[in-house]
Order: C-alpha cells, then sequence, then structure tokens
C-alpha cells in the first residue's frame, strides 16, 4: 500500500476518533439536559395537578399528601437513573452502533461499506484488496 494512502487512511481514522469523542459530548450533554428537562416538567406537572384538582388535594389530607410529597421526592431522585437507563443505549446513538449502510467516497467513486469500521487492520485489508 502507498505511504501517501496509509497515511490518509491514519488522518481519516484520526479524524473518525475526533468526531466519535464529539458525538459522544453531545449525547452526555443532551442526557444531562434531559435530566433537567424532565425533573423541571415532573414539578410543573405536579403543581398543575395540584391547582387542577384542588378539591383532590385538599381530600387527602396533610398525612397523605405528606406521604405523596416523599413518592415525588424518591422519584426525582431516581430521576437521573431512569432517564441515562432510557437514553443510554447503543442503538439509539449512530456513534456508538452504527445501523444501515454507510457510504465513503474514495477516490470520487462511492463504496459501500456494511456499517462502520473502527479497525485500522480492517481498513488496511479493505484498500489490499481494491485495485487502486
Amino acid at each position: 500500500m502507498p505511504e501517501d494512502l496509509v497515511a490518509s487512511i491514519n488522518r481519516l481514522y484520526a479524524e473518525c476518533a475526533d468526531l466519535d469523542n464529539r458525538m459522544e459530548k453531545i449525547k452526555n450533554d443532551f442526557i444531562d439536559e434531559t435530566v433537567r428537562f424532565t425533573n423541571s416538567w415532573c414539578l410543573k406537572q405536579i403543581d398543575a395537578q395540584v391547582v387542577r384538582n384542588a378539591d383532590v388535594t385538599i381530600k387527602l389530607g396533610a398525612e397523605k399528601l405528606c406521604a405523596l410529597n416523599s413518592e415525588v421526592s424518591s422519584f426525582q431522585k431516581k430521576l437521573p437513573g431512569i432517564v441515562e437507563k432510557r437514553l443510554n443505549k447503543d442503538n439509539l446513538w449512530w456513534h456508538k452502533k452504527q445501523i444501515g449502510q454507510t457510504y465513503c467516497y474514495f477516490d470520487q467513486r462511492p463504496l459501500l461499506l456494511s456499517g462502520y469500521c473502527h479497525s485500522r487492520n480492517h481498513w488496511k485489508a479493505f484498500f489490499d484488496s481494491q485495485e487502486i
């Protein structure tokens, strides 16, 4: 394999690794923001229900309201874990588990690749098998 091709492959591999790192940061930021949003949304929904159903709130009485408040507090503590569990699945994030087909352009010819490859050895084997 020509040296300039090896250097190009190594450069592209490094760019892909950098892109993966940036996408991972975006994923983590999204999950963090979703936790904040969900927590805020739940509090607003609870407040709205208390106002909308004031008669039910009054009928519950202080003891049941205290127990309900305790359950809500417990839920809020569990919320980050719930969101993390739901959103931190590899199949939801393209950079973790690429689904479908990926096209790349090499020397102005589209090449269909099955999935996405992180392995330099895979790329080396792929380009060694091509007539360039």
